[in-house]
């Protein structure tokens, strides 16, 4: 359960600081609700310790610096980064367009895997909240026409966080293998744009389900654009 906290205005950015600096993560972010009790936690960190442990030390940070208690199952871990494998596959973002028609936005990505290319697209609202989303969908339309994936990708969830020091998408899907079904997430900073970066996440989330390790190692993934 989460704790009331009692601090002042500003609180929840200067937690969101404390956090990030003491465990060294790369951005945190805190959601409380009106009361002031600790809702959610999402985290952004490299792939060098595991997720689980990193709830642990968050929580126990709360619970002892902070006096606020929240619950492990509050806090999601997103992992972006991690060295590439020498001769692993190669999982690339070729190329990302979007298009504004008098029906909507567009958006076209191209995804390679080692020599292949293929393309995926999706189309709807032309709003700014549906850039990441629609950038999503032709990611993972993409990667279902490679070869050599094996696997049956769908979006579940894409959602934009905003950081003290910027904004990352954070993308769930499903993967089908077979009969047995899988929900993985993968994360990616917002660089260029959010169509981008849930482009790269959606990639990163494959790469880590294919390999078998947390998002974006074992297969690479670099973007060629």
């Amino acid at each position: 359960m989460a704790e009331r906290n009692a601090a002042g205005p500003g609180w929840v950015e200067d937690l969101e600081d404390a956090i990030e600096r003491a465990l060294g993560l790369t951005a945190v972010r805190v959601v409380a609700d009106p009361t002031g009790a600790v809702k959610e936690v999402h985290v952004l960190a490299s792939p060098t310790r595991p997720a689980g442990r990193i709830r642990r030390d968050i929580e126990t940070m709360l619970r002892v610096q902070r006096g606020i208690r929240v619950d492990r199952r509050q806090i999601s871990v997103a992992q972006w980064g991690g060295e590439e494998s020498t001769g692993a596959p190669l999982l690339r973002l070729a190329a990302i367009q979007s298009l504004l028609q008098a029906d909507g936005l567009h958006v076209e990505v191209d995804v390679g895997l080692g020599e292949q290319t293929a393309r995926g697209a999706a189309g709807g609202p032309a709003s700014e909240d549906n850039r990441d989303r629609l950038a999503a969908h032709a990611a993972v339309k993409a990667l279902n026409k490679l070869e050599g994936i094996g696997r049956q990708i769908h979006v579940e969830a894409v959602r934009t966080l905003g950081f003290q020091r910027g904004r990352a998408v954070l993308v769930c899907l499903s993967v089908l293998t077979g009969g047995r079904e899988d929900v993985v997430t993968g994360v990616a900073p917002v660089e260029r744009d959010v169509a981008d970066a849930a482009a790269r996440a959606v990639l990163a989330a494959v790469a880590g389900q294919l390999s078998g390790q947390p998002a974006g190692g074992g297969w690479a993934v670099v973007s060629d654009w």
